[in-house]
């Protein structure tokens, strides 16, 4: 049975989404946050429930709200706050070694449906990505749009939409510590590389190498999630 969601409840998802903001970098300490009815109309929620939230994350000494001024992220937030944000980082670091297994069963298989199924069109489309990726490789942001882009082109040529859709899901899981990934020192120049050997082998139209490569390149994302920056 649904129940009301009550206020103390969008309170906390507010005061959830800030840390999360905080754990991918969005904010930093000693940034001053948006005001309160930009964060209700981002939030979509009353500015009764962020008024909540910021009291509640000021009592946790991670805000400073200043009267006049705004509300701003503490310089040295309290051991209290530093442990729940330490604890649900490595609740997500759980979950992103879960979806990297998860990926390693389907897209190892995806790889080589796309080898033999793949159109030339398809085929074009997937180099097109991957010289967009080359171009704009600093650019982290950019960098982890066309991955999303280029393992999704692969999901959509093996032709499969049961396969498609659940690597959508997984894929949706990731973003969010995707550009955490990718912060690790020349992870993008290492990461292109794989995407070029998985192109190239799709491209020639060889499921074994495709499926190969694939899960060399999903293992060396794996090994490296350990070095993901806190």
């Amino acid at each position: 049975m649904l129940t009301e969601l009550k206020k103390a409840t969008i309170a906390e998802m507010i005061i959830d989404q800030i840390i999360e903001q905080l754990v991918l970098g969005s904010y930093k300490p000693g940034d001053q946050l948006p005001s309160e009815r930009v964060l209700a109309s981002n939030f979509g929620v009353s500015r009764a429930s962020v008024r909540e939230a910021m009291r509640a994350l000021a009592s946790m000494g991670l805000v400073e709200i200043r009267p006049g001024k705004g509300t701003f992220l503490v310089q040295n937030a309290c051991p209290v706050y530093r442990e729940e944000l330490s604890s649900k980082f490595l609740i997500k670091k759980r979950e992103l070694r879960d979806t990297i297994e998860a990926r390693k069963v389907i897209e190892v298989e995806l790889a080589k449906l796309a080898a033999i199924r793949g159109s030339e069109e398809d085929i074009d489309k997937l180099k097109s990505i991957l010289m967009n990726m080359r171009l704009k490789i600093k650019s982290r942001k950019s960098f982890v749009k066309d991955d999303f882009n280029f393992h999704l082109t692969i999901a959509k040529m093996a032709g499969n939409s049961i396969l498609y859709e659940t690597i959508l899901s997984i894929r949706q899981l990731l973003k969010m510590n995707h550009i955490k990934v990718v912060k690790i020192k020349n992870m993008d120049d290492i990461s292109y590389a794989g995407h070029q050997e998985i192109y190239e082998a799709i491209r020639d139209k060889d499921p074994e190498k495709a499926g190969d490569v694939m899960r060399k390149h999903l293992e060396m994302v794996e090994r490296n999630i350990d070095d993901v920056e806190e």
